[in-house]
Parts: structure tokens; C-alpha cells; sequence
């Protein structure tokens, strides 16, 4: 049976966030206990907004309004254009962000969600045309959707969804045993509580034979590739840029084939990504041969660096960085800054005694990223056929 067709408004509340306030960074604003999330945070959500960054103080709330948890969360501006997340708490958002909310017994939201998801490419054709990437309340409700029983589009929404309610269980299990690896970084090489810690002397503040280098002096950090759309291909090996390390690779994530790309922007499972814009982060990917895009560096740890004790130095020291960013709308760092934060540098033994620890933790991790990218890979073929009425539910 055909399903009718609906345009967004008729199927439930649709309206932009607010963010009366000028300027939208007066500090009056925030600090408060009501959550904003912005456009980013909307990007590097697997399905529900569990994080964020800011809050709104009173003031902020006044200019501005509280979604309810449950609410659709539709990215309209820049590079994360037709970004979809289901608030997991009662929030706030500026009008870069279009809410939705689907009518009881007439739309389910995250049937509504998933629909858009297999629409993002043409979402972002038909917000193209101004120097940034606007999509407009009236661009979005030009787009009709499906609109099947009611029942139907739950069942829908609850076969895909029971994907992305593993996923969403892996990533708690990955965030609880990076902060174990994390506590543990702690304990050793900022409290110096590290294994036979009271037999040895201090010297400068420093265990003997400890020392505090840059981060730019142990290691070598190697800019990615400016790739442009001309280079972009189905075929090849995927490019690599901050979506692909918040939620793996994709169908949609282009791939480069050709030979005027220098080979130091390749690399393979066990190499060491940062993020040094908008998302400061450290990876360590296993998800194959791949190609680094500009906004992130291939670290490579120098000779007599331990690499895993590295990656954890390098993860617990993010806040500095993040302390560090320039930039009004997108954060990032300069290379400078690699000058200016300090590697704390241990003995070749109790780096290797720490790596021997935190090798099986970082190996729980990408076990169960490499569950979650199945988990994806199987979501992502059923989600065109469900959405099309293809399959039977």
C-alpha cells in the first residue's frame, strides 16, 4: 500500500530555537543550570544529546526557550546542515537549531528522525546557494515525508532504533573505561602514585629521571590534506575527517582514489589522530587504511616515546589545550600551542609497566567500537529499505 505523503507541520510542533540575546557570547548568559546544545553536539551525537558544553544562567532562559527531552533536534546552518539528535534531557537551543516534536498517535519523532537521515544529502543541495549553508524552516518543510499508520512508524522506529540502543550501550561502556584509563594516567604521572613510588626521590617536583618536555619534542604532528570536492569519489580510501572519528565511516563518507595526494596523509589501524578544530580530541584508530583531511594531526611519537603511554598523556592533556583555542564561531589551536603544553616523561620502565595496564583497557575500547560500526553498517542497510516501504513490518 502507498503511504501518504506529509510535510513536517502537519505531523507535529516544528519551530527554530532562540537566542534573542546580541551578542550571542555575552558572558551574562551563562553558567547557569539549564543546558544549551549547539549545532556540534548535535553533529557528534550517535542518536540521543546526552552531553554538553554550556549552560544558560536565568538570563540565558529569558532570551531563549526549554525543550522537552524527547524533541528532535534538526541542525540548520554550516557544515553540520541536516544534523538530526533526540534531546535526552529538557534543553535549550538557538535558531540554528530547528525543533520538532511529533503529534501523539500521529507521528513518532524518531520515526520522523530517521526519515531525515536518509535525506541529509538532499537536505544539504537544497540549502546551498548563500556563502553559508542555511537551511531554512522553508527549505525543510518543502520536503514531504512518508506518513504510515501510526503503529507502523513505530515498529519502524523500534527496529532501528534497537541498533542505535547498542550503540548507545557500547558508548557508555567505552566512556567508562577511557575514565578508568584516565584515573589511572592520573594517579601515576599527575599524583605520582605510580608502582614503587615511595623509594624514589623527588627532584624539582619530578620523580628522578623524570622530565617535562613539549609535546612537540617527542613526537611529530602532521597536518592533514586540504581535500576539496573535486577529489571526492565512491571508490578509494575514505577520508578522514571529525565525523568519522566521533561516529566511524559511513555511507556517505567520501573517498579519494588518484595519485596527487602525498603519502604521509595515509595511515592504518594503531595511529594516534587529534583533532585540533572545533572538536579537540585524541583518537587512536582501527578502522582500516585511510586518508587524513585537513583539522587533524597524524601524531607519530618519536623514538624512546612510549606510543600508548604517549596517547594517554596526550588525552589527559586536551583540557590545557582546550583552554588554549582561539577563534569566535569554531574553536582550534594553533601548532604553537604544541610548543607551549608539556609531556610528562617518565622512565623507559614505568612507561612500559603503564602500557602493559592500559593495553587491554584500550583494547575493551576498540572492541566495542568495532561493534558499534557493525551495529551502524547493519542500521544503515535497513534504513532505506524500511524507509521506502520495501520491507514488511
Amino acid at each position: 500500500m502507498k503511504w501518504e505523503e506529509k510535510q513536517l507541520d502537519e505531523l507535529g510542533y516544528i519551530s527554530r530555537g532562540k537566542s534573542r540575546h546580541r551578542p550571542r557570547n555575552d558572558e551574562r548568559l551563562y553558567g547557569g543550570i539549564y543546558p544549551l546544545i549547539q549545532t556540534g553536539e548535535i553533529q557528534n551525537a550517535n542518536f540521543y544529546i546526552n552531553e554538553y558544553s554550556k549552560t544558560y544562567n536565568d538570563f540565558g532562559l529569558s532570551q531563549s526557550k526549554l525543550w522537552e527531552a524527547g524533541t528532535l533536534c534538526i541542525s540548520i546552518v554550516g557544515a553540520n546542515t541536516a544534523a538530526t539528535a533526540i534531546l535526552g534531557f529538557d534543553a535549550c537551543f538557538p535558531d540554528s537549531v530547528i525543533g520538532f516534536i511529533g503529534k501523539e498517535g500521529k507521528s513518532d519523532t524518531k520515526f520522523v528522525k530517521y526519515f531525515l537521515d536518509t535525506k541529509r544529502i538532499e537536505l544539504h543541495r537544497i540549502s546551498q546557494g548563500t556563502a553559508r549553508e542555511n537551511l531554512s524552516m522553508e527549505k525543510l518543510l518543502t520536503m514531504k515525508m512518508p506518513a504510515p499508520p501510526y503503529k507502523t512508524q513505530q515498529k519502524i522506529a523500534s527496529i532501528l532504533s534497537a541498533y542505535d540502543d547498542g550503540i548507545e550501550n557500547n558508548l557508555k561502556r567505552i566512556r567508562l573505561l577511557e575514565e578508568a584509563a584516565q584515573h589511572l594516567y592520573r594517579e601515576w604521572f599527575v599524583k605520582f602514585r605510580f608502582p614503587g613510588w615511595k623509594e624514589v626521590k623527588v627532584v624539582d617536583g619530578l620523580p628522578e629521571g623524570w622530565k617535562k618536555v613539549p609535546f612537540s619534542a617527542v613526537a611529530e604532528f602532521i597536518n592533514g590534506f586540504a581535500f576539496k570536492p573535486h577529489h571526492h569519489s565512491k571508490d578509494g580510501l575514505p577520508i578522514i575527517k571529525i565525523k568519522e572519528l566521533k561516529a566511524g565511516i559511513g555511507n556517505d563518507t567520501p573517498r579519494y582514489q588518484g595519485s596527487d595526494v602525498p603519502e604521509k596523509y595515509k595511515f592504518g589501524d594503531n595511529s594516534i589522530l587529534f583533532s585540533w578544530s572545533a572538536d579537540l580530541d585524541v583518537y587512536w584508530w582501527a578502522s582500516g587504511e585511510a586518508l587524513l583531511n585537513q583539522h587533524l594531526f597524524l601524531v607519530h611519537p618519536l623514538k624512546g616515546t612510549n606510543k600508548f603511554h604517549f596517547y594517554y598523556a596526550l588525552k589527559n592533556s586536551m583540557e590545557d589545550f582546550r583552554n588554549r583555542t582561539t577563534g569566535a564561531t569554531m574553536k582550534h589551536i594553533k601548532r604553537t600551542e604544541l610548543d607551549a603544553v608539556f609531556y610528562t616523561k617518565p622512565t623507559k620502565e614505568i612507561s612500559e609497566l603503564f602500557a602493559e595496564v592500559a593495553k587491554p583497557i584500550l583494547s575493551q575500547v576498540l572492541n566495542f567500537t568495532k561493534q558499534n560500526q557493525r551495529l551502524k553498517a547493519g542500521r544503515d542497510l535497513l534504513l532505506p529499505r524500511l524507509m521506502g516501504g520495501v520491507l514488511e513490518v
